[in-house]
């Protein structure tokens, strides 16, 4: 018996369970009732924090990337908020977008864009191959309790029920039983619902990049972020810059405030309706849907590399610098900001530790990986909570030598 068909043989005897989604706690005993909010309204507002210009790099691989049967906004064919001609540069008017916003998602109101966010997140992750869905459903669960029981003291753990803690181990234990059947990773099912998470969530993004506006102290650090990445490029026609985890293209006019061209800068994304966004947004940019780590490809290095709020949205932070670097030429330049300061991202991974896995390396983690992968740390980052991250968010600057 496969671990699926366990797994529906476990919900036909169990008469009260509706859903997939239930089978967690009534066959495991693994509950974590009262602590968290539910796992689907985390992932929702996650998705639609409204000052956060930039969302998290999307990963994910596509034997998994199930999209959303949609309707769109132009009919059965999706269509962003940008030009209906991507040729054209004009943009829509703030009442066709909100017209649009109110086609596609019930509404133009912060919680009603939330809530179809979160149906539309439910759809993707239901339409999942049967193994997949399970899979997901017990990383969440596991996820979450592991969280939970990280804040607590050891004479709380102690203290845990019986049930609860032997339930736990049987869902990980399931969990891994499946990895090695299907042969997928932890991070296959986290790139899953990052996938999900911001493909539910990218037209509502692209329009709120239209109409509404970034904080100033916010688009200051954003400002100061391209400008260091730029100083590899401006002056040479040939040389490039990549926006890692570039979502609708909103670094496009920081990079040319400070004189990048159109033809200077390239996008890489996870999130398909996040790039064709950008597309209509942007047509004269250079975009790609990819996984940055193991799918983007490029014919030549990049004079500069930077990741705006999206680094900690990776399965493995470190592992995706290190493909930065590889990435990069000699003395080129990698960025690292997240303008709502580290604090921030440490703030998400507790609350939500199914989409953010850790927090935002430090200045010792990031000289380590320098080291192994031929960076140097040329500016390290505020330490989380101080005085210098609540002023100036999360900054770092490598640069790439020759080992």
């Amino acid at each position: 018996m496969t671990t699926y068909e366990a797994f529906s043989h476990s919900r036909a005897a169990t008469p009260n369970m509706k859903k997939k989604s239930d089978f967690f706690s009534a066959a495991s005993a693994f509950h974590c009732q009262g602590r968290t909010q539910t796992t689907n309204q985390n992932v929702a507002a996650f998705a639609n924090q409204v000052y956060t210009p930039y969302h998290p790099l999307r990963q994910s691989t596509n034997a998994f990337s199930t999209r959303l049967n949609a309707k769109g906004f132009a009919g059965a064919k999706p269509s962003g908020f940008g030009s209906a001609n991507p040729r054209k540069s004009k943009r829509p008017s703030k009442q066709a977008i909100l017209k649009k916003l109110e086609e596609t998602y019930g509404g133009t109101s912060t919680q009603e864009i939330a809530q179809t966010t979160q149906r539309r997140i439910e759809h993707t992750i239901q339409s999942l191959p049967p193994h997949m869905n399970m899979a997901v459903q017990l990383y969440k669960q596991i996820k979450q309790w592991d969280a939970q029981m990280a804040r607590l003291s050891l004479l709380q753990q102690a203290s845990m029920n019986e049930q609860e803690l032997q339930g736990s181990h049987r869902a990980k234990a399931m969990l891994a039983e499946l990895l090695a059947e299907h042969s997928i990773t932890e991070d296959d099912i986290h790139n899953a619902l990052q996938r999900a998470t911001w493909d539910a969530s990218a037209d509502a993004k692209a329009a709120r990049s239209i109409i509404g506006s970034m904080p100033s102290d916010i688009a200051q650090r954003v400002d100061r972020a391209c400008a260091v990445v730029a100083e590899s490029i401006v002056g040479d026609d040939t040389a490039k810059c990549l926006d890692v985890g570039c979502g609708y293209g909103a670094l496009v006019p920081h990079l040319m405030k400070v004189n990048l061209k159109p033809a200077q800068i390239c996008g890489v994304d996870l999130s398909e309706e996040m790039i064709r966004n950008a597309q209509e947004l942007f047509p004269n940019v250079e975009f790609h849907a990819a996984d940055f780590v193991h799918e983007y490809t490029s014919s030549a290095e990049f004079d500069g590399i930077i990741f705006c709020a999206a680094l900690h949205d990776f399965p493995d932070p470190l592992a995706a610098l290190g493909r930065a670097a590889s990435l990069l030429r000699i003395n080129g330049t990698l960025v690292v900001v997240h303008p709502q300061g580290g604090i921030h991202v440490s703030k998400q991974a507790e609350a939500n530790p199914v989409l953010v896995k850790r927090k935002l390396p430090d200045e010792k983690e990031l000289a380590n990986l320098g080291e192994s992968v031929g960076l140097e740390l040329v500016f390290a980052p505020a330490v989380d909570g101080s005085i210098r991250d609540n002023d100036e968010g999360y900054l770092a600057v490598m640069r790439k030598r020759r080992r």
